[in-house]
């Protein structure tokens, strides 16, 4: 379960590209994603109000909107500003 208090940063996805550019987040995040560095992708339902796992994606697409990071990402980026 996603919950806002995980809440890091924002990106925005950019089609014509096929790149995930950083908007807003903490200094130690990188600023462009790959899919490699993802452990789950979420999609929001307004129904029961909270994110829930997709679990068949894999990749960036309009349908996410949110995401885990792997925990290696932050031993990676930690105290980099």
């Amino acid at each position: 379960m996603f919950f806002l208090k995980d809440f890091k940063g924002l990106y925005g996805l950019n089609l014509n590209k096929s790149e995930v550019f950083k908007i807003f987040a903490k200094n130690f995040l990188p600023l462009f994603l790959e899919k490699n560095m993802v452990k789950s992708f979420f999609r929001y339902d307004t129904g029961s109000k909270e994110f829930k796992e997709i679990v068949a994606n894999r990749d960036f697409t309009l349908a996410i909107d949110a995401i885990s990071l792997n925990d290696n990402l932050f031993k990676n980026f930690a105290g980099k500003n």
